[in-house]
């Protein structure tokens, strides 16, 4: 989904308008000529090949009338009425609705809301399904809709509707074997207006009018009561029968965001959870036009970062496992000393936390590798003031896959930003009694906008090391990210203070030093 590949969705979109305006011109005058049946009226959809129908082939730009589909037409009184036999049975090309009522007049609108709407009344659907890719079944349950002008004498008349939604049809791919070994459970759009809701058909306009009232999306992909675990992620170029979906929004001007969410197919954490997080792609503006598809091709890409130099003890000279990784760069379980030995470059650093009640002496600070992290001041800024966002997209390390983390503002995007004191006005890194202001708040879901993350900077949910416990090659906790600062405890001299994130919460703590191994950051 760069902008490549946004040019070439463009192009398809212009090829695809010439395609349906040429279809639509060979048909007229071409519709099957009906007789009235047992004093109905017949409005007649299509003969083949037509474009008036409601599931999709993505080759040809056909639709097809499925089950459950119905018409809606206001008769010479003003009254609406719908067809006594909506579509069954499988898909069909070319459908007779039979309506009840006094239609002596030539020329009438017909009204096609969808499975879930009523008379010109469409509902575009927050939450849509499709259990099988590259099936559109489910299209007119999601919002697809449409006008037509029908004609004819005798109560006999034909049609050919003109669908008034956009689809968009993801096709993602991936060279990435963690990717390649997860199946897709959904795919969220977001846009920066209204995509989903109530809308009317207007039959003077003949447009989709409305506001909606959702910018959100959800497309669930697999039949999970059917055992589906989702779609399948193993192909590496775009290929729609593999996990080809399509979702039905309004049209417009749409700036979007697209969070593809991926569970990997085995249980990959210390608690036999299976992991589940996005790869999130943000498309510039662009007009979906109604009545046309959409391909959303999309490279699925993930970072992978070091191992090395993830964890430390707190100061320490050099990271957890220095020493103790093998060619993969997995540990070999030879944990650190706990006693702040410094004939280990890999134990913590043994100073005492601030002691002057007076406050005169100058604050105590890391002075190896905490030296750089934000002192206990500029971390609660950052937790109380810096908008925390909690990020699911996923990351790999040592070789598997992980999810989460959280973003910040920068500094100089926090107002009031000073480190020589807390929000609370207090310079905690002179304070013998400890940090007591507040010390905890709660992370707005989802990663800041496209047009304002450069105001931040993001933190992997890392986890940490304990020497407490059992060893195993891979850290603990890798829901939560486990940060040092460079203040040490005042209270007591084995411990400093550090934060811990999740997606519920973030808050600051003061732990251990001399079992933990706790990532290290920056004050940005």
């Amino acid at each position: 989904m760069n902008m490549n590949k946004t040019k070439w969705i463009f192009a398809a979109a212009l090829l695809l308008v010439t395609a349906c305006a040429s279809d639509d011109a060979t048909q007229t005058g071409e519709q099957k000529k009906e007789t009235a049946t047992n004093g109905y009226a017949t409005f007649v959809a299509g003969k083949e090949p037509t474009q008036t129908r409601t599931s999709l082939d993505y080759n040809t730009g056909k639709f097809y009338w499925e089950a459950g589909d119905n018409i809606f037409v206001k008769d010479d009184a003003g009254t609406w009425q719908t067809a006594s036999n909506a579509v069954s049975g499988t898909a069909k090309s070319y459908y007779r609705f039979l309506l009840s009522g006094a239609f002596a007049g030539t020329s009438y609108t017909v009204f096609y809301p969808g499975k879930n709407g009523t008379n010109d009344q469409v509902t575009i659907a927050t939450s849509q399904k499709q259990t099988t890719p590259a099936d559109t079944k489910h299209l007119g349950e999601a919002g697809d809709c449409g006008l037509a002008t029908a004609t004819g004498t005798s109560a006999n008349f034909n049609f050919t509707l003109d669908h008034k939604a956009a689809i968009l049809v993801f096709q993602p791919y991936t060279s990435d074997a963690l990717l390649q070994d997860c199946y897709l459970r959904k795919i969220e759009v977001i846009s920066d207006n209204n995509i989903a809701g109530t809308y009317t058909l207007d039959p003077v306009t003949k447009k989709l009018t409305g506001t909606g009232t959702s910018n959100t999306i959800t497309l669930t992909t697999g039949n999970y009561g059917g055992g589906s675990g989702g779609f399948p992620m193993t192909n590496s170029s775009a290929d729609l029968s593999t996990n080809g979906a399509y979702m039905v929004i309004a049209p417009g001007h749409h700036k979007l965001r697209v969070k593809y969410w991926l569970q990997s197919r085995s249980a990959d954490d210390k608690m036999g959870n299976k992991i589940e997080g996005t790869v999130t792609k943000d498309l510039p503006t662009f007009n979906y036009e109604e009545n046309n598809y959409y391909d959303m091709t999309a490279n699925l890409q993930i970072t992978y970062y070091p191992a090395a130099n993830a964890h430390y003890m707190w100061d320490a000279q050099q990271e957890y496992w220095f020493g103790h990784r093998d060619a993969a760069g997995l540990p070999d379980g030879n944990f650190p000393p706990n006693n702040g030995s410094p004939a280990d470059v890999r134990s913590y650093n043994l100073m005492p936390g601030y002691s002057d009640d007076s406050g005169s002496a100058p604050a105590v600070t890391a002075t190896h590798t905490a030296a750089k992290c934000p002192n206990i001041n500029e971390m609660a800024w950052y937790i109380l003031r810096g908008e925390p966002h909690w990020d699911t997209d996923l990351w790999a390390m040592l070789g598997r896959l992980y999810a989460g983390g959280m973003w910040f503002k920068k500094k100089a995007q926090i107002s009031g930003f000073v480190s020589n004191a807390a929000p609370d006005g207090t310079d905690y890194t002179k304070s013998t009694n400890g940090y007591n202001g507040p010390d905890r708040a709660t992370p707005v879901h989802g990663k800041p906008s496209d047009s304002e993350i450069s105001k931040y900077f993001y933190l992997p949910a890392f986890g940490y090391y304990d020497s407490q416990y059992p060893f195993n090659a891979y850290p603990s906790g890798v829901y939560a990210g486990y940060y040092w600062s460079s203040t040490p405890y005042s209270k007591y001299w084995f411990k400093s203070y550090n934060m811990v994130f999740s997606s519920y919460e973030i808050r600051m703590y003061a732990y251990e030093r001399y079992y933990k191994g706790l990532s290290l950051w920056t004050a940005e």
